[in-house]
């Protein structure tokens, strides 16, 4: 008996339509198109468009595949839409997006094979395991972790540094015991009675308090390189007056760090080059009139931002610690004269609050 061709299935050969998408709707997972020879043609975007899941965009121009009523995107129609030639393609340069919405990169991980990667105007690329930034096409490059700023590393990158030697601004040669003799001054000199000291900034200071009253150097930087320990201060200190913090973390004398002389620190683990290292110290001879860990009075209850001290302070001596974490001045607290210190963000019962000071005398 020979077969009924009748009855043969229907066949699912799609039928191609060529559209303009007009309108996307992505929480649903479909799209309109308008074509030559249809008004309107409702597409599901839901399938693959081979192995990849594709979300139109108002514009494309796509051929659709219609099998058994259900419409899918079948294949994109490039043309020279205005995203596609704003930016002219260089040799060897590949494009990717139309330029009017996300790109999506699935996957366990991104591999940029690349030296350097561009983001907007700016560079980045892994320095031996330090992701620096360059703002000048490569010419120079920075450590991200320093928040955006690159360091200077020569005479000639520091700005406000003096220009004449010596210099008649901002200070008074004639005022200092030991004038430096060379220009810039190698190394970086002080006064040996406190009265002035050399900054990081290259410009000659009065410490807080000016040399009677005090001398007390706040937040002198140590750049780490993973391996080095030791390092020497700009001005010899008071013995047992440093005071050292390691991103933000008030470091242990004799554990963490020893003093070695009257100029240099020791520190048990070497500073890697991301950490962000700062020391105080006690200007040698300049007697030391420095508060260290006063609890200040005043209610701990999550409410409460003023907190007094049992003495009156110099202003911008301040050191302010929360649970062993060091509060910035102006930024996590202030300093309310003569012996009052307003917080930003009052401290909870369960917060354990030091300071360290200079007397006003």
């Amino acid at each position: 008996m020979t077969g009924d061709s009748s009855r043969a299935p229907a066949s699912k050969t799609p039928i191609l339509n060529r559209v303009s998408i007009t309108s996307v709707d992505v929480a649903n997972q479909s799209a309109v198109g308008a074509g030559r020879t249809v008004a309107e043609i409702h597409i599901d975007t839901s399938h693959y468009v081979g192995a990849v899941q594709v979300t139109p965009t108002i514009g494309d121009q796509w051929y659709v595949a219609t099998v058994e009523g259900v419409s899918r995107l079948h294949s994109r129609i490039p043309f020279n839409d205005p995203n596609q030639t704003t930016v002219a393609p260089t040799q060897g340069q590949h494009v990717v997006g139309s330029g009017q919405g996300p790109i999506e990169l699935q996957g366990t991980q991104v591999n940029v094979n690349a030296p350097a990667m561009r983001l907007g105007t700016t560079l980045y690329r892994d320095n031996a395991g330090l992701l620096e930034f360059s703002t000048d096409d490569g010419v120079t490059w920075g450590p991200v972790a320093t928040g955006g700023v690159i360091i200077d590393t020569a005479w000639d990158d520091i700005t406000g540094k003096p220009t004449t030697f010596p210099p008649t601004v901002p200070i008074d040669w004639t005022d200092l015991d030991d004038v430096p003799t060379t220009f810039p001054p190698t190394p970086p000199v002080g006064t040996p009675d406190g009265t002035k000291f050399w900054r990081d900034d290259d410009t000659w200071a009065v410490p807080p308090g000016g040399g009677g009253a005090g001398g007390l150097v706040v937040g002198h930087d140590i750049v780490g390189n993973g391996s080095t320990t030791t390092f020497t201060l700009p001005e010899a200190f008071t013995a047992s007056s440093t005071m050292i913090y390691v991103n933000g973390v008030r470091q242990h004398r004799g554990t963490d760090y020893t003093e070695s002389g009257t100029t240099q620190i020791v520190f048990s683990t070497a500073p890697g080059t991301l950490d962000a290292v700062e020391v105080d110290f006690v200007i040698a001879g300049v007697g030391n009139n420095l508060v260290s860990g006063e609890v200040p009075s005043g209610t701990l209850n999550g409410t409460n931002v003023t907190f007094t001290l049992s003495n009156t302070f110099i202003p911008i001596s301040t050191s302010v610690f929360r649970n062993g974490l060091r509060e910035r001045l102006s930024v996590g607290y202030t300093e309310s004269a003569p012996n009052q210190l307003v917080f930003s963000t009052a401290p909870s019962s369960s917060d354990l609050i030091t300071v360290d000071y200079l007397l006003s005398i």
